[in-house]
């Protein structure tokens, strides 16, 4: 064993006296290519049946100096083979847990050859040989080598002395702590030096583990979170963006203990939702990301995000379109929490203590079946939140309903124009509280309003015959009245169009009027809108009702066209509709 470990220091003396010579600076002849190959192969079975860094150092004091050196070589750097063997050789000098300075020193220089060789761009000097150089494979190695003998001891070490400290009131030891910041400082940096990979996800949930364990509120762990923060581009589905990418635990884990990295994913993804105009296209953003998941799997997070969306309605002042995108937010939150088993959990982050019956109630109304049978589930609601009202003196915190319940006051609008007459108070009564849950006064003022114009609509649905004058009749008898009363009564109109025996011969006239828009393209938008929210069953209607309707849509995209449409999103989903529906007639 003695004449092998002379024998590799003499060679290694060798070679390092070459890579002096400017002959062999950056360049390697076939002979030089295999002795060094030979050599890196005995060089990593020495170091791997010795398991002893120390004493490799020791006995073969040149190693470092001459696989730092061979690393540094243009000609190794294009040369497949020999750099993966040099980098093995690396990584063997790293110790997780050092029991010397010479040993601590070994493995913060093999953690900073790592991150030097993964820095490294394709362009720079991998072509040199024209055997070009793939590090996906190399990189996933060697990280997996990290991740799998560092991570998960200091995982268990934390998790055991945190169980002690829990029962003593007192903190992490120092030593351990030292230890912790040290190494994941240092696997942080190599992480965030590497491209981007999905592979490194529960890495990286690790990492934050510890992090939320040690105190998020330390100064070098809130740089590492800020490091992580900026690496990401939260505009990609799911995040998946910048260097690093998390799943969802991590993205959890992250958003608990750093509220800098949740309120810029939030402010993000309100930012997408205004570049877009449909409610097809905001769910698919919302859907698209973790955060949606995340939110109706912990109440506690829901409960953080709603005070930020609530704190940004505030200062934008009412403004309708935030109001809408939030409402249509938490429609998906509650839809998810129900299809998740975490419904109850869900309803309780959202609504005050004293609104869970109802809460819980409206969560039971029916999305499909038939119209009497919903209409019956509107009453009974309307019946258990006026006893409750009465309970609690008349008062109800619930500061905005069209923000919580925005897609339980559609359903009412979809119903209320078909059901029994008997449904009628009900459906006025439900439309009411949700616009107006905090004022009886206002409620009571809103829903006379809102009766009205229900009969009125629905006096004129099986006119074979009607006249614009007729419909305009019911919009403005109700033209004094509140914005949130209007907007609710555009709905009533539009189902109205929707579902009128005669509602398209009066539809062009009709809507300029609802949607109260100045251009073709305005209106174009108002009527995807409204079909997408009503969610108008088309499969249902007359081809002469369906051919009239495709030519209003038709037109409206022609004038629009003409204004130079400048809008992809709305052209796209104007032309796949009458591709659809246009097609069903000569």
């Amino acid at each position: 064993m003695a004449g092998e470990v002379m024998e590799l220091r003499m060679e290694l003396q060798s070679h390092l006296s070459k890579f002096h010579d400017d002959s062999h600076q950056n360049n390697l002849i076939n002979s030089s290519q295999q002795e060094i190959n030979a050599l890196l192969k005995r060089l990593l079975e020495y170091l791997e049946n010795t398991h002893d860094v120390e004493k490799s150092l020791t006995e073969l004091p040149d190693i470092g100096q001459f696989l730092g050196r061979l690393l540094g070589n243009l000609a190794v750097r294009g040369n497949k083979l020999i750099y993966q063997s040099a980098m093995m050789c690396v990584m063997a000098l790293y110790q997780a847990d050092p029991s010397s300075r010479l040993e601590q020193k070994a493995k913060d220089w093999a953690l900073a050859q790592l991150q030097s060789s993964l820095k490294k761009k394709t362009k720079d000097a991998y072509n040199i040989c024209s055997l070009g150089i793939s590090h996906t494979k190399m990189t996933r190695n060697y990280i997996g080598k990290l991740s799998t003998r560092v991570l998960p001891a200091l995982k268990e070490r934390i998790g055991e002395v945190r169980v002690r400290c829990v029962g003593t009131g007192t903190h992490i030891p120092g030593e351990v702590y030292t230890e912790a910041r040290a190494t994941l400082q240092q696997i942080v940096d190599v992480l965030l030096s590497v491209a981007r990979s999905d592979e490194y996800q529960d890495v990286w949930t690790d990492i934050l583990w510890i992090l939320s364990v040690l105190g998020p509120e330390e100064p070098w762990i809130q740089n590492i979170y800020q490091m992580i923060t900026s690496q990401q581009s939260p505009s990609d589905v799911h995040g998946k963006g910048g260097v690093l990418t998390l799943n969802k635990a991590g993205y959890k884990l992250l958003w608990r203990s750093y509220l800098p990295s949740l309120e810029a994913t939030v402010l993000d993804i309100i930012d997408q939702t205004y570049r877009v105009k449909l409610p097809s296209s905001v769910k698919q953003i919302l859907r698209g990301h973790f955060l949606l998941e995340a939110c109706s799997e912990d109440p506690s997070l829901l409960l953080i995000v709603s005070q930020m969306l609530q704190e940004l309605t505030r200062h934008a002042g009412g403004n309708s379109e935030l109001n809408w995108v939030i409402a249509v937010f938490y429609q998906l939150v509650q839809e998810h929490g129900f299809l998740a088993g975490t419904h109850s959990m869900t309803l309780s982050a959202l609504y005050p203590e004293h609104l869970q019956g109802i809460s819980t109630a409206l969560s039971k109304f029916p999305i499909d079946g038939d119209v009497d049978i919903c209409a019956d589930s509107v009453c009974r609601i309307v019946t258990y939140l006026e006893n409750h009202q009465q309970r609690l003196g008349g008062k109800v915190t619930l500061q905005n309903g069209m923000l919580f319940l925005r897609h339980w006051y559609l359903r009412t609008i979809r119903i209320c124009l078909h059901c029994q007459k008997k449904f009628l108070d009900g459906c006025s009564s439900l439309l009411s509280w949700i616009l107006e849950p905090t004022n009886r006064e206002s409620q009571k003022e809103i829903k006379v309003k809102l009766h009205n114009c229900i009969q009125a609509l629905r006096s004129l649905m099986s006119k074979v015959s009607l006249e614009v004058t007729d419909v305009l009749y019911v919009i403005q008898r109700e033209h004094n009245t509140s914005d949130v009363t209007r907007t609710a009564i555009g709905h009533l109109v539009m189902m109205f169009l929707f579902k009128a025996t005669a509602g398209m011969h009066v539809f062009r006239n009709v809507l300029p009027k609802v949607s109260l828009a100045e251009t073709p393209f305005d209106n174009l938008v108002y009527m995807l809108m409204a079909q997408e929210e009503l969610e108008v069953r088309f499969e249902d209607w007359s081809p002469c009702q369906l051919k009239q309707y495709c030519n209003i849509v038709q037109g409206y995209l022609q004038q629009a066209s003409c204004d130079n449409l400048n809008s992809p999103e709305i052209f796209m989903s104007t032309t796949i509709f009458l591709q659809k529906y246009n097609t069903k007639f000569p």
